[in-house]
């Protein structure tokens, strides 16, 4: 059996635009939006500055929406409002 390796061509790096960041005592979870084009937009969480999922929505209302009730969960589990994001 044979392996061919094609080349792909190059991609651009998205851009991941901060929305919130929270801590509840040494961790912090941070939600980004991020574009993807006509696939829509993507909510990603990272939780001290690693990623622990990710969900895409058709446009960014939706995304801001869903991120939006992510943080009310989790600010009623006791976590905070981050002051140095």
């Amino acid at each position: 059996m044979t392996v061919r390796l094609i080349d792909l061509p190059p991609t651009t790096p998205k851009v991941a635009t901060p929305i919130w960041t929270l801590t509840k005592d040494a961790q912090r979870i941070d939600a980004e939006l991020v574009e993807q084009g006509a696939a829509g937009w993507e909510l990603r969480l990272m939780q001290n500055r690693e990623w622990i999922g990710g969900r895409c929505f058709r446009n960014r209302l939706q995304a801001v929406a869903h991120a939006v009730e992510t943080r009310r969960v989790l600010l009623s589990r006791g976590w905070s409002p981050s002051t140095n994001s």
